[in-house]
């Protein structure tokens, strides 16, 4: 005879999207009451968060894991935002990009992959440079954002004439049509 066996079915994700807004946030207000960055202080971060999110068995392993992902996914967007190829499709993915950035930016105190302490007394000066490029290319960014949407716009516009066009061409036909059984 055959046992029924009871299937445990595993969530596709642990956390949802949601809990990684939570996360990112309880981070922040860790550093800024600290003043230390929290995956230092890992214990602290998962005795205090672990019943914020939605899945309530959340392992101090799974929580580790998840901070190292948002941080690799950062650095990536950040690699991405640096060579003007950043576009956020998803406004979840533009918030946690957001907050990680007040997490783990260079502007926040956090040491920038291209700046290491082996560059002596230059390290400030890069640093200062670091950030007016940043600067730079985010209003590069927001200039072809800006450039995208006005030819959306035009887009959007030309198909409207052409609808009417169309419209017009088949009133026309109607029209035309109508005299032609009339006559």
């Amino acid at each position: 005879m055959a046992k029924n066996k009871k299937q445990t079915v595993k969530p596709k994700r642990i956390f949802s999207r949601n809990d990684e807004i939570i996360l990112l946030n309880g981070l922040l207000q860790i550093k800024s009451k600290r003043g230390i960055d929290p995956a230092k202080i890992l214990s602290k971060v998962y005795s205090t968060h672990k019943y914020s999110f939605s899945n309530k068995t959340i392992r101090k392993r799974q929580l580790s894991d998840k901070i190292h992902k948002l941080k690799k996914k950062y650095q990536e967007n950040l690699t991405m935002k640096e060579q003007g190829s950043l576009i956020f499709i998803d406004t979840h993915k533009e918030k946690l990009f957001e907050l990680s950035n007040e997490l783990w930016g260079v502007e926040n105190g956090a040491v920038d992959r291209e700046i290491g302490a082996d560059e002596g007394e230059h390290g400030d000066d890069n640093m200062h440079m670091n950030l007016l490029k940043r600067a730079e290319l985010d209003k590069r960014c927001l200039e072809l954002k800006v450039q995208e949407d006005q030819l959306r716009l035009q887009r959007s516009l030309l198909l409207k004439e052409q609808v009417d066009l169309i419209y017009k061409s088949l009133l026309e036909s109607s029209e035309v049509d109508k005299e032609s059984r009339e006559a």
